[in-house]
Order: structure tokens, then sequence, then C-alpha cells
């Protein structure tokens, strides 16, 4: 862990009891969006102009836009993925976040990693070479999701809420993924 992201974790441990992993993968989720939409978007393309009538939300992205809003994602995504493995959180039906199982945490390891390689390749402003990572990105997120979030019972993947068993069972090791078989 780099010592920024480690400055962030220590400086959030007094949230615990505040931040729950819902809050928490919020941040990670919109900040890997940012990501994502490179696939659609050039960052690099012209300012949006202000919204008429004014909204501080469109006004937002009309001040935070381009390749600082991408730098910007990528640094909030280094400095809260860290947050992940903070103990005593809850997950969205009250398990604890496992954050005591090794593979829980080299997942979480290798997403703040992997904001490195996508830190150095932005500051290329290559949007293309940005876009092609955000697909090692969803893997990378993917490696942890299929097993812990995207689960329901009996162990079978679940892409969607349907009957409940997205949220029922989430934080909840699917044991039917091998390890070796999904990166970790």
């Amino acid at each position: 862990m780099n010592e920024v992201s480690l400055a962030s974790a220590v400086f959030f441990v007094g949230l615990v009891e505040v931040v729950s992993q819902a809050e928490i993968d919020s941040q990670v989720l919109s900040n890997a969006n940012i990501i994502f939409n490179t696939q659609l978007y050039d960052p690099g393309k012209e300012k949006p102009k202000l919204p008429i009538p004014y909204d501080y939300v469109l006004w937002g992205k009309s001040v935070y836009y381009g390749w600082e809003a991408v730098d910007e994602a990528i640094l909030a995504l280094r400095d809260t993925s860290p947050m992940l493995l903070l103990p005593g959180r809850k997950c969205q039906n009250g398990r604890a976040v496992p954050i005591q199982n090794a593979d829980f945490q080299k997942a979480v390891k290798d997403l703040v990693a992997f904001t490195d390689k996508l830190w150095a390749t932005a500051q290329t402003r290559d949007y293309e070479k940005v876009s092609d990572l955000s697909e090692e990105l969803n893997n990378t997120c993917a490696n942890c999701h299929k097993v812990y979030r995207d689960v329901q019972p009996g162990g079978k993947l679940q892409s969607s809420s349907a009957g409940g068993g997205i949220a029922q069972d989430r934080c909840n090791p699917n044991t039917t993924i091998d390890p070796n078989a999904r990166g970790l």
C-alpha cells in the first residue's frame, strides 16, 4: 500500500462506525464509472458549457471535466480502496466485511496496485489506452465481486438482485469459485 493510501486509511479509521461497506462501495463504483466512461467518450474533448438554468450537479461537471475528472477519479479510487479493509464495518445484510480473508485482502491490494498502472496510462492523455484498461479494471473488481458480492444461496453466481439473494449473501464467500481461477 502506498503512503497516500495508508494515510487515507488511517485518517478514516475514526469513521468506521459511520461508514458502511455500501457507502465505500458507492465511492469506489462512482469513480470506477468515470474510468469506464472513457470507453464511450474522449476526456480530451471540449469543455461542457455551464447549465442554464443553473444546476449544481451539472455545474460540477463543467468545473471538473475531461482529463482532470479522470485523474481525480483514479486518485479517489486509489485512496478510498484501502478503506475496504477497515475493521468493524458491515455489509448491507449485517455480515462483517471479510477483511480477515486473504483473498479479500489480495483483491483490495490488487485494486490499489492497478490504480498506479491506470494513473501512469492516464498521464499519457491517450484515451484509447485508458479505455483499454477499463476492461482490466472491470476484471480487477470482478475478482472480488464474484466471490463476495454476486452470490446467492448455494454459491451460484447471480448478476441481479432478483429474489434478494445478492443482498442476503453479500460478504459470504462463494465457495464454488476456485481462488486460483479468479486471479487471487
